[in-house]
């Protein structure tokens, strides 16, 4: 997470990294192109460097990449727009799920450019970053999964979500998946909105057995719909959904 004041300002871009800015709440003027909450800045390496300025104090998430070479994503050319401008497209799931009446429901803006899709690895050479949004009632395939060839980091953005084993998460959890870590499988009652990223592409490997029914029935009709989504951790080695903790959305911080 990064806290900007009002008022600061700076030259950022330049040969020495990557600079990824997602605004959750403010606004800064990048180039003199003004960004509110949902603004996404990306300034790769190569890059001509540009005036940065916070017009108000700004609260977001940033990702540095001193990694990146100036021809990995971007073309070298700072990348500067609203999100709810991107068009949402539908995840491409691997090939062994692509069968009537399997998943459905992903839907995703990549943020990070080039995010090709090949067989069933997804995103650039050196990993992806996406708005996800998995729509109410969306219960992922009932095993676990693991990526094998990346380690993954997700932010909740919105909305509410259940993972077995890691707990229900809300607005401001965060949770990060080292390679071959099994987790899953994926469930929200009343939809949400994720920010996904990896640091090599995405690939999938899916683990038997399979959840149980019941399981999954427990959090998709006993958490109330009348109560703000919660964050509340698992116990140690638990898969049962958690009924207390925080009562309401979890804190960014």
């Amino acid at each position: 997470m990064l806290d900007i004041p009002a008022g600061w300002s700076a030259p950022l871009g330049g040969d020495s990294g990557t600079l990824e800015l997602l605004i959750l709440e403010g606004s800064l003027a990048v180039d003199g192109r003004q960004l509110g909450a949902g603004g996404f800045a990306a300034l790769p390496t190569g890059c001509d460097r540009l005036l940065v300025t916070a017009r108000e104090a700004v609260r977001g998430v940033a990702i540095w990449s001193p990694h990146f070479a100036p021809d990995d994503y971007y073309d070298s050319v700072p990348r500067v727009v609203r999100t709810v401008d991107l068009p949402w497209e539908p995840t491409v799931f691997p090939a062994e799920l692509q069968t009537p009446g399997r998943l459905h429901g992903v839907w995703s803006k990549s943020l990070r450019l080039p995010d090709p899709v090949r067989g069933d690895v997804h995103g650039g050479p050196k990993g992806l970053l996406r708005i996800v949004v998995l729509v109410s009632g969306f219960v992922g395939d009932h095993r676990q999964e693991s990526h094998p060839g990346c380690w993954e980091e997700i932010i909740w953005l919105a909305g509410d979500f259940f993972m077995p084993g890691t707990g229900r998460q809300a607005a401001g959890s965060y949770v990060g998946n080292p390679s071959f870590h099994k987790h899953g499988p994926l469930l929200t009652q009343r939809g949400c909105i994720l920010l996904v990223h990896t640091d090599a592409p995405a690939d999938f490997c899916f683990h038997e057995p399979p959840m149980t029914a019941e399981l999954i029935r427990s959090y998709m009709d006993g958490v109330s719909w009348l109560d703000d989504p919660a964050h509340v951790r698992s116990p140690e080695g638990s898969l049962a959904v958690p009924f207390s903790g925080v009562s309401h959305s979890a804190s960014a911080d």
